[in-house]
């Protein structure tokens, strides 16, 4: 449950499950979060194996991310919360 505890990694999470391929860059600017802890939680999600980290083919310096099949699951219960949560 700890990498879910930090501000924004169930956003992040949520982000990814929409919109995969995404650069640090990208997560930085869909959150509207400081680089640092945008970058604190992804390092956290991927050590927890809820994302994967890929080097751009051409842009070697450029790294994407995705949800593993880990992740997916965690993502949908996410959804499945929120749905329950926003009920009147």
């Amino acid at each position: 449950m700890k990498p879910l505890q930090g501000s924004k990694a169930p956003e992040i999470l949520l982000i990814l499950n929409r919109k995969p391929n995404l650069s640090l860059s990208d997560l930085i600017y869909l959150t509207g979060s400081n680089p640092s802890l945008v970058s604190k939680r992804v390092l956290e999600l991927k050590e927890s194996g809820l994302i994967t980290e890929k080097r751009h083919t051409d842009f070697t310096r450029k790294r994407e991310f995705n949800l593993t099949e880990k992740g997916r699951k965690v993502a949908v219960l996410l959804l499945e919360i929120k749905k329950v949560l926003d009920e009147e």
